[in-house]
């Protein structure tokens, strides 16, 4: 399996990031070592299938460390922003105009 420079080894995880990465691995597995077609396996897991695509693309490209959630620190600060607010319809929206 390539790695990159980018490569977060799994002793480097957090036990929460380590427990996502082996639920996310599971739902890949029956493909991996059992040939079944990738988007049976989604379903039996009830993952959308473009879903199980990204998990397994970094799966082949990182390793197991590509299934984890990435901290905080290394996700974008529009992204981190967003999840501040929870949603767009959480953002602060002007009061009603009062003109008759």
């Amino acid at each position: 399996m390539a790695r990159d420079s980018k490569t977060t080894p799994v002793i480097a995880l957090t036990e929460a990031q380590r427990q996502v990465a082996m639920k996310r691995f599971a739902v890949l597995q029956p493909h991996l070592d059992e040939d079944v077609p990738l988007a049976r396996a989604a379903r039996h897991a009830r993952v959308p299938v473009r879903t199980a695509e990204r998990w397994l693309a970094r799966y082949r490209q990182q390793g197991l460390a590509g299934l984890a959630r990435p901290s905080v620190a290394c996700l974008p600060i529009w992204s981190r922003s967003l999840k501040a607010w929870g949603s767009r319809s959480h953002v602060p929206q002007p009061p009603p105009s009062t003109a008759v």
